[in-house]
């Protein structure tokens, strides 16, 4: 009967192609850039490579934040972000400001949603409530 695990168990998914190939990239433990493949890659690529260099050591700074982070400073051009994946001075700069601008995003829909409706959902077309509340 204990053959049975075994020819059933886990083992099995992970020898079928694809997954176990793409999943070694997730350790935070990044491993350096190889820029020959970055610049033999299509630009969309070569964002995800450099996002996946980024991500660990934007997640050292900011564990809770870093994917939200590291979406913001893809925004930037990829020379620059080749730049922040050996600078670690320049990328604490841009990790901080990113920082900063989420923080005043944050206070500003603070103060938006200053008043939100009675069940907690945000009305977004009062106009068009009240008009339908004049017919009825």
């Amino acid at each position: 009967m204990g053959g049975r695990g075994q020819q059933f168990g886990r083992g099995g998914p992970r020898q079928m192609g694809g997954f176990p190939q793409q999943r070694p990239q997730a350790p935070s433990a990044s491993p350096a850039l190889d820029v020959n493949a970055l610049n033999a890659a299509p630009p969309a690529q070569q964002k995800q490579m450099l996002g996946e260099a980024l991500y660990p050591k934007i997640h050292e700074q900011q564990p809770e934040l870093a994917g939200k982070i590291t979406g913001m400073l893809l925004e930037m051009d990829n020379a620059e972000l080749l730049d922040l994946t050996t600078d670690d001075a320049a990328l604490r700069n841009k990790v901080d400001e990113a920082m900063r601008v989420y923080n005043d995003y944050l206070k500003t829909q603070g103060s938006e949603e200053a008043a939100p409706a009675p069940n907690g959902s945000e009305n977004v077309a009062p106009a068009a409530e009240a008009a339908t509340e004049e017919k009825a």
